[in-house]
C-alpha cells in the first residue's frame, strides 16, 4: 500500500515535507525543511517497487551512507540516510535551487563552451567519486543539476548501484525504464552494463561521453555512432569516451579532464585575447635576451626513444564479419608503410596482431611492446561505402596525438591507408619519402582477402595453418598473377618448413627450391620487396651462400629497416660466421621489433646462449614462456641456457615442464641425457644416449651429439655429426655451434669436427668470449 507521504503532505522522518518536486527511476523527491538547522534540504523516498523488498531497503541505506562520504564542490552532499517508523526507506542531500540538464537541453541548445565547462565539472565530480571507490552507474542529463550560479551539481551518487540490482535482463530494462522503475537509464547506459556485466568507473565515462554527445548536437548517438560536429579536440575526446569497449575509453577520469583541460580554453575568445598577449610578451624579452645567438625553432622534435610506435589490429564495425580482412590488412598496410621510415621503430605485426581481439589497457600493450605511442582504429563497411577511423595514442597518458574519420569507397582502401600512415608518422614529426608511400598490390578486392588471410594463418606454426596460408596465397595468385606480395609471402612460408618437424612432408631440397621460385618472382614484380629479399636471405643461408645471404638480407633491411625476421636471419647468419658481437646487435634489434614472435624469442634466445650469453638468454626464453605456457621448445631452449650455467634443477623443471605441454617437442629424452652429461653424470647419460639410440625412431642429431660431446665421447658425436650433415646438409650449418661451455672444449678441438666445419663452409675461427659459467653447479 502506498504511504500517506505519497498522497499528502507531512513529515519524512524529522524532515517536515515543502512540496513535491518530482518522481525519478530511484522513487519520488521532496522539498523538505531540516528543523534542527533551519535549512532546505530535498528528500527521496525509494520506490514503492524497491521497497517492498527488506533486503534491498536496508543496502538502499548502506549505500547511500556511502556514498555520503563524498563531498565535492560539483556533488549534490547526502546529509543523512534512513528508514521512517513506516519502514520507508529515504536520503537527505542538499537542495539545489535551479534546473536539470535535462530541463536546459529541452529548452535550449549549449554553446560549445558551455558544454566543455558542464562535461569538465562532472568529470570532476566524476574523478573525486572514483578516488573514494564510489562508481554513480546512471549518468545522465536528470541527475545532473545546474543551480542558479550555473554551476554543476551531480546528484544520486552510490544509489544507482541498487537499482542495477533489481534486474540486469535487457528486455526487463527497457520495460522498467520505460515505466520509471528502479533502473539505470537504457540510453545512457555503457554496453558492459545494458548487457549486465561488470560496471566499473569506465562505464561512468561512456555515460559521461553520452551526455557530452547531447549536449553538443542536440540528440543522443544511435546504434552506429557518428562524430559529432564540434571542434576536433572535442570530438576526439566524445569518441573515447563512447568506445564501447572500456579498455580503449578513458581509463580515469583525470585522463578525461587533462584533456578537456587541454582543449577547453582554445574556445573562449577572452583567454585566447590574454594568451596571445602573454606570448608576445615573452617573445618580446627572449628576442631582447637571445638577439645576439642564432635562432632556434620554438619546437623541439622528441626525442627518438619516444619514435617508437606499435599499430594495433583495426577493429572490424561492419555488420558482416567476413569483411574482417578488410581491417585486418588496413594494419597490415598501415604497419608496412611506418615500417618504411628508418626515424621510426615500428613493432611488426606478429605482435602488435597479439592484441587481436583482447581488451588491454594502453599502458599495459606500450610496457609489453615497448612502444611510446599506438595506433588504433576501426573499420565499418556498409555495401560500397567505407567508414574508417584512427588514432595516434600516447602511451604515457592516453592522450590522442591524432584522429581522423575517413568515409571513402572500398575501391579507396589503399588511399585510405597511405593517408593513416602520412598522418601518423606526421604526428610523430618524421616524413616519409615520396617511395615509401602504400602501393596498392592489387585491385582485385578477393585477391586481397586471400592475400590477408594467408597472412593470417601464416603466424601459427601448424602443419594445417601452413597449408591453409600457401593455399590462399596460391588463390591470390591465381586471381592475379602480378600480386607480388603473395608471392613473397608463399616464398616465406616455404623457407620456413623446416624449422619444426612435422609442417611438411616435402623434403627440404623441394620446400628451398619452392621458397627461391616464388621469391625471384616476387622481385620481377616488385624489385623492392623487402620480404622477398628477406626470404631469400635466408634460404641461401641455409645452402652456405653466405655472401649473396648477406646481400639478401641487407638489402631487405635497407627496404624496411623495421623488418624483424630479416635482422634476426641476419643475427643467424653473424653467428655462424663466429663475428659475435654482431650477431648479438641484430638478435637484440629483432626482439625490440618484434618482442612478442615465438620465432623470434625462441631463435633469438638460441643465439644469445651460442653466444655465451646465457643469463640473458633464459630471460628472453621466460618472457616468451609467460605469453604461451604451451611452448614447448622455448622450454626445450629455456633448459639449455639454465644447464649452460650450471643452474641444474632450473633447467630440469624446464624439461618437465616442456613434457607436460600439449605438443611435447621431440627431443625431451634427448635433452634430458644432455643435463645429466652437464651435471657430470657421464655414465648415467651415455647409458641413456644408447637407449635413445635402440629405442626411438628418430633421436635429434643436433641434441645426440651433444650429449654425447657432454660426456665425453667424441666418436660417438662425431658419428651424429656426420648423421646430421648426411640427413639435414642444409640446417646442419646452423645446428653445429655448441656453445662456449668447457664441456665441449674438446670435442670443439678435435681436428675431425674442425674439418667437418670447413665441409660445410664454416669458420673454424674462435672469437674470445665471457660466459660467467660455474661448472660446478
Amino acid at each position: 500500500m502506498p504511504s500517506h507521504l505519497r498522497n499528502q503532505l507531512g513529515t519524512i522522518g524529522r524532515y517536515r515535507v515543502i512540496e513535491r518536486l518530482g518522481r525519478g527511476g530511484m522513487g519520488e523527491v521532496y522539498l523538505a525543511e531540516d528543523p534542527t538547522l533551519r535549512r532546505q534540504v530535498a528528500i527521496k523516498l525509494l520506490a514503492e517497487e524497491v521497497a517492498r523488498d527488506p533486503e534491498r531497503r536496508h543496502r538502499f541505506v548502506r549505500e547511500a551512507v556511502a556514498a555520503s562520504a563524498l563531498t565535492h564542490p560539483h556533488v549534490a552532499v547526502v546529509y543523512e540516510a534512513g528508514e521512517t517508523d513506516d519502514g520507508e526507506a529515504y536520503i537527505c542531500m542538499e537542495y539545489i535551487a535551479g534546473e536539470t540538464l535535462a530541463a536546459r537541453l529541452a529548452r535550449e541548445r549549449l554553446s560549445i563552451d558551455d558544454a566543455v565547462r558542464i562535461s569538465r565539472e562532472i568529470a570532476d565530480a566524476l574523478d573525486e567519486a572514483y578516488r573514494r571507490g564510489i562508481v554513480h552507474r546512471d549518468i545522465k542529463p536528470a541527475n545532473v543539476m545546474i543551480d542558479d550560479r550555473g554551476r554543476v551539481k551531480v546528484v544520486d551518487f552510490g544509489i544507482a548501484k541498487i537499482a542495477e540490482r533489481v534486474s540486469t535482463n535487457l528486455t526487463t530494462a527497457t520495460q522498467e525504464t520505460a515505466a520509471g522503475a528502479v533502473m539505470g537509464t537504457l540510453q545512457y547506459m555503457s554496453p558492459e552494463q545494458a548487457s549486465g556485466g561488470h560496471v566499473d568507473h569506465r562505464s561512468d565515462l561512456f555515460s559521461l561521453g553520452v551526455v557530452m554527445y547531447e549536449m553538443i548536437t542536440g540528440r543522443r548517438p544511435g546504434t552506429s555512432v557518428e562524430t559529432p560536429d564540434c571542434p576536433r579536440p572535442l570530438a576526439r575526446i566524445v569518441m573515447k569516451c563512447l568506445e564501447k569497449e572500456r579498455e580503449r575509453r578513458y581509463q580515469t577520469a583525470a585522463e578525461l579532464l587533462a584533456d578537456l583541460d587541454a582543449m577547453g580554453g582554445r574556445s573562449r575568445a577572452p583567454l585566447v585575447a590574454v594568451a596571445i598577449i602573454a606570448v608576445l610578451a615573452i617573445a618580446a624579452v627572449a628576442w631582447v635576451l637571445t638577439r645576439s645567438t642564432p635562432p632556434r625553432t620554438s619546437i623541439q622534435p622528441p626525442r627518438a626513444a619516444n619514435r617508437s610506435v606499435a599499430v594495433l589490429p583495426f577493429v572490424n564495425m561492419s555488420a558482416d564479419a567476413s569483411n574482417a580482412f578488410i581491417a585486418d590488412g588496413m594494419t597490415e598496410e598501415v604497419i608496412n608503410a611506418l615500417a618504411q621510415v628508418p626515424a621510426l621503430h615500428v613493432v611488426s605485426r606478429t605482435s602488435s596482431f597479439a592484441f587481436k581481439g583482447q581488451s588491454s589497457d594502453i599502458r599495459t600493450i606500450g610496457n609489453k611492446l615497448g612502444v611510446a605511442s599506438v595506433v588504433e582504429g576501426s573499420v565499418q563497411r556498409a555495401g560500397d561505402r567505407l567508414r574508417v577511423t584512427a588514432q595516434l595514442i600516447n602511451v604515457d597518458d592516453g592522450y590522442h596525438l591524432w584522429s581522423e574519420r575517413y568515409d571513402r569507397k572500398v575501391d579507396d582502401l589503399f588511399a585510405v591507408q597511405d593517408e593513416i600512415a602520412h598522418a601518423v608518422a606526421s604526428a610523430l614529426r618524421v616524413r616519409i619519402a615520396g617511395a615509401a608511400v602504400i602501393q596498392q598490390p592489387t585491385r582485385d578486392l578477393i585477391a586481397y582477402e586471400a592475400y590477408v588471410k594467408a597472412r593470417q594463418s601464416a603466424g601459427i606454426w601448424t602443419r594445417s595453418t601452413f597449408d591453409r596460408a600457401l593455399i590462399d596465397y596460391q588463390q591470390a595468385i591465381d586471381r592475379d598473377p602480378s600480386f607480388a606480395a603473395a608471392y613473397a609471402g608463399r616464398a616465406e612460408v616455404y623457407s620456413l618448413l623446416d624449422h619444426r618437424a612435422g609442417l611438411t612432408t616435402q623434403p627440404t631440397s623441394e620446400t628451398y627450391r619452392l621458397a627461391i621460385e616464388a621469391a625471384q618472382k616476387a622481385l620481377s614484380i616488385d624489385p623492392d620487396s623487402s620480404e622477398a629479399h628477406g626470404a631469400l636471405g635466408h634460404i641461401y643461408m641455409h645452402q652456405g651462400r653466405f655472401a649473396e645471404a648477406d646481400a639478401q638480407l641487407q638489402r631487405s633491411l635497407t627496404l624496411n629497416p623495421n623488418a624483424a625476421t630479416s635482422h634476426l636471419w641476419l643475427g643467424v647468419l653473424r653467428r655462424v660466421q663466429r663475428r659475435n658481437a654482431d650477431a648479438i646487435a641484430e638478435t637484440s634489434t629483432a626482439l625490440k621489433l618484434d618482442p612478442l614472435n615465438e620465432l623470434i624469442l625462441n631463435v633469438g634466445a638460441t643465439n644469445f646462449t651460442l653466444g655465451g650469453q646465457f643469463e640473458r638468454s633464459a630471460v628472453i626464453a621466460r618472457r616468451g614462456l609467460q605469453a604461451n605456457r604451451e611452448y614447448g621448445d622455448l622450454y626445450l631452449t629455456l633448459a639449455r641456457a639454465e644447464m649452460m650455467q650450471g643452474h641444474f634443477e632450473k633447467a630440469r623443471e624446464a624439461l618437465d615442464r616442456a613434457a607436460r605441454v600439449t605438443e611435447p617437442p621431440a627431443s625431451v629424452e634427448e635433452s634430458r641425457a644432455l643435463l645429466l652429461a652437464f651435471e657430470g653424470r657421464h655414465d648415467e647419460a651415455l647409458s641413456d644416449l644408447r637407449r635413445i639410440e635402440r629405442e626411438k625412431k628418430n633421436p635429434s642429431p643436433e641434441v645426440m651429439l651433444r650429449g654425447y660431446a657432454a660426456a665425453g665421447d667424441i666418436d660417438d658425436a662425431l658419428r651424429w655429426v656426420e648423421k646430421l650433415m648426411r640427413e639435414r646438409p642444409n640446417y646442419a650449418r646452423l645446428s653445429l655451434d655448441l656453445g662456449p661451455h668447457p664441456a665441449f672444449a674438446a670435442f670443439r678441438k678435435d681436428p675431425r669436427f674442425v674439418s667437418f666445419r670447413h665441409q660445410l663452409g664454416l669458420s673454424s675461427r674462435h672469437t674470445r668470449l665471457r660466459s660467467h659459467v660455474d661448472v660446478r653447479g
